[in-house]
């Protein structure tokens, strides 16, 4: 919440928190055409996004998995706004989506790492 961040941040304490992914945060990253490969079936990008109740645009870091080549993807797919037959099919509904807010200004890649060490 917008509360949250702005205490964490006040306090000037570096931060990366998942997102939840709300439509209009899927609709972005539905559009999104810039992905940089991680590995096999794993990709990353970033952007700045102003999520409702927030009072700015944050930097957000996403990460996305093909299930076909990932068996143990995780994350969610963006189905909440797309059940038209105008749809990349597979970018829907065979890729999941993982989405990180942070305050920090470590390169995307050093950010995902740095999320899955938590503990």
């Amino acid at each position: 919440s917008e509360a949250i961040l702005k205490f964490i941040e006040d306090k000037k304490i570096a931060y990366v928190m998942s997102c939840k992914l709300y439509a209009n945060l899927q609709s972005s990253i539905y559009s999104i055409d810039k992905w940089q490969a991680l590995g096999m079936g794993i990709w990353i990008t970033e952007m700045e996004f102003k999520q409702g109740g927030w009072s700015k645009p944050r930097r957000i870091i996403i990460i996305k998995q093909q299930e076909e080549i990932r068996k143990r993807a995780t994350g969610k797919r963006l189905t909440s706004l797309f059940k038209l037959e105008d749809i990349d099919q597979d970018k829907v509904y065979k890729t999941r989506y993982h989405a990180f807010v942070t305050n920090q200004d470590l390169p995307a890649n050093e950010i995902w790492e740095q999320y899955k060490r938590r503990g």
